[in-house]
């Protein structure tokens, strides 16, 4: 009876040994995921996780050699409770982190208050690894005491722990959210602690503290639980709002004045974020809008103020998506001086690129792999994106893969007239991976012989801020090298940057004669024109605010070809519907100046073997 006894309670040790090291690998990989969002570089975080995780979970491991055995079990179940509460909590902590060391003063350095949130993050992961393996170890030395079987069992429980939770990691984020995971695994692991204390009736004084701390917090988590998309809502509108603006303490944690409620959508362990920007900065911002045409000719159904994010990458903006889309898709065509009649194109999915294809009648293919299936899926039944791309994903010339764009340019056999890319920019090796040589060959392949391949060129369209006479010059934070050394390398002949470009004053941009700012009915902008009543300062005012809005939409593009063919600037060839891009505008996509580029340097060549991004730990906001 003793013997049967002893073996059943050393199998519940043993699945106690499991779970709890598949708790601790789990909450360590949600604390890595989680700042895959705030930072870049995911195998960065991911790597960094691993080894602190590890480390710290063998140094609890060797910890507990000092204690006696009648503090070990007291022991045991405190460490269980605190592993669960900074585990169960770990989203919440980050979050706190994150404002705290926003709200640090550190002046302009958005780096040094990064640096000071990631090493709040590994405090994190340390005493999660030095909890689980201060927990799998008692566990281990409590199972000895009632049975003789040998230590490796122990062993194996934890290695099979371990493997589970991150089974477990990939399972849950495909369906719920990290917060909705760690809140939910915390309360099912505090339950079984408060059961396992009630069970065992503990009444010395010193264990029932154990058994009061884990319903505390089993109150606690479970409340949380309960209003998990509350509080994911509020922490989503904060983020998004502290992206923007710069608050003191009070602000940081109020939702006044912030974004609206943040539509979120999942696509397997990516995240989409839909957000509506407030009333009053769109009031503030729809003189500028109107002037540079971003408004002119739009039925009033159109969804003006709205953000795209992608795993809180900026995707775009529903008001100025036509400089990008327009810019990217027209330019490339009158530069060529043809339209292509099959077209291929990698994006995330949305659309926008396929509807502004579909505006030439010469067009007779148009092929798009989506990054994002989720968001091309969306964008097919979801109102906004169907009022956004004029339901071209619907339209019969119009046919989307649901395919790895890695595997299908692998697999395709096609020949294409034109390439599109517009892909995140690469801040991780998952991204980055496109920017590559190797990629770069592999679309080179599915071009016909004089077709040409444009991609968004992320980092290429930084030039210095505007001096007194309106011009800019070339700055060594330009990845434009970069860039053009790697297309080389994989065999283009003809590499052509250009700029997504627009006037810098309002008279250029409107051709009209008078102050833009008193088109607007907010009040703050009415205090404005009316404290400008010197004409040269309102002058001044005017002109700085429309050279802020050209800079902030300024961004690089790259054309390429295989061959050495002439180009054209045949603009008879755009479209008549297009919303900003005109003749003007056209050149001055080609008025900033790049560097001549010299002979091969293996230095500025970005391939899988030899990297140049992401070359910084915390990403360029």
């Amino acid at each position: 009876m003793t013997r049967n006894f002893n073996d059943t309670a050393a199998r519940l040790h043993g699945v106690l040994i499991f779970l709890t090291a598949a708790a601790g690998v789990f909450y360590a990989v949600v604390v890595a995921y989680q700042m895959t969002f705030y930072f870049g570089n995911a195998t960065f975080w991911f790597g960094l996780t691993s080894g602190v995780y590890l480390f710290f979970r063998h140094l609890g491991a060797a910890w507990n050699w000092h204690l006696s055995p009648d503090r070990r079990k007291n022991f045991l179940w405190r460490k269980l409770i605190y592993l669960h509460v900074i585990g169960g909590g770990s989203v919440l902590w980050l979050y706190l982190s994150y404002v705290f060391c926003g709200l640090l003063p550190t002046g302009d350095s958005a780096a040094a208050a990064l640096s000071g949130f990631g090493l709040c993050a590994i405090i994190i992961l340390a005493d999660i690894g030095f909890l689980s393996g201060c927990s799998v170890t008692l566990l281990d030395e409590s199972r000895l005491e009632v049975s003789v079987s040998p230590r490796r069992r122990s062993s194996l429980w934890a290695g099979l722990g371990a493997l589970g939770g991150a089974a477990g990691f990939l399972w849950g984020i495909q369906r719920f959210e990290a917060l909705t995971m760690t809140l939910g695994l915390a309360v099912l692991f505090l339950s079984l602690i408060f059961l396992i204390l009630l069970i065992l009736r503990v009444k010395n004084k010193k264990r029932k503290v154990p058994a009061g701390m884990a319903l505390a917090a089993l109150v606690l988590f479970a409340s949380g639980l309960c209003y998990h998309q509350g509080i994911l809502q509020y922490f989503l509108k904060d983020f998004y709002h502290n992206l923007s603006a710069t608050y003191g303490v009070p602000a940081s944690f109020s939702t006044a004045g912030k974004y609206f409620r943040v539509e979120r959508y999942r696509d397997g362990g990516d995240r989409i974020d839909i957000i509506r920007v407030p009333e009053d900065i769109l009031a503030q911002e729809m003189p500028i809008n109107q002037a540079y045409g971003l408004t002119a000719g739009r039925e009033a159904a159109y969804p003006y103020g709205y953000m795209f994010f992608f795993n809180r990458r900026f995707m775009m903006r529903t008001d100025h998506q036509a400089v990008h889309n327009e810019y990217f898709v027209h330019v490339p065509v009158v530069v060529n001086g043809r339209v292509p009649a099959r077209v291929l194109v990698l994006d995330f999915g949305a659309g926008l690129i396929a509807r502004e294809l579909l505006k030439y009648p010469g067009v007779q293919e148009i092929t798009q792999v989506p990054l994002s299936r989720g968001l091309a899926r969306l964008a097919r039944r979801h109102p906004l994106l169907m009022a956004l791309n004029d339901h071209a994903l619907d339209d019969p010339r119009c046919r989307v893969v649901m395919e790895s764009i890695d595997r299908f340019l692998r697999t395709d056999a096609h020949r294409y007239d034109a390439v599109y890319m517009d892909l995140p920019v690469g801040d991780s090796y998952r991204f980055s991976r496109f920017y590559s040589r190797e990629f770069f060959e592999l679309i080179k392949k599915r071009l016909s012989k004089d077709g040409y391949f444009v991609l968004q060129a992320p980092g290429s369209g930084i030039f210095s801020y505007f001096d007194e006479e309106g011009r800019q010059a070339w700055v060594q934070e330009n990845k434009w090298p970069v860039y053009r050394q790697t297309l080389r390398a994989a065999g283009y002949q003809m590499v052509v940057p250009y700029v997504a470009n627009l006037e810098i004053d309002f008279f250029k941009a409107s051709g009209k004669d008078e102050n833009p700012l008193a088109q607007s009915s907010s009040k703050e902008a009415n205090d404005i024109v009316g404290l400008l009543t010197e004409e040269k300062v309102r002058d001044l005012a005017v002109r700085e605010g429309f050279r802020e809005f050209a800079y902030a939409l300024q961004e690089g593009f790259i054309m390429a070809r295989a061959d050495k063919g002439a180009l054209s600037r045949d603009t008879r060839l755009l479209p008549r519907d297009l919303r900003v891009l005109n003749p003007p505008r056209v050149a001055l996509a080609f008025q900033l100046k790049y560097p001549p580029g010299g002979d091969r340097d293996r230095r500025f060549i970005h391939s899988l073997k030899n990297p140049k991004w992401p070359g910084v730990l915390w990403r360029n906001w």
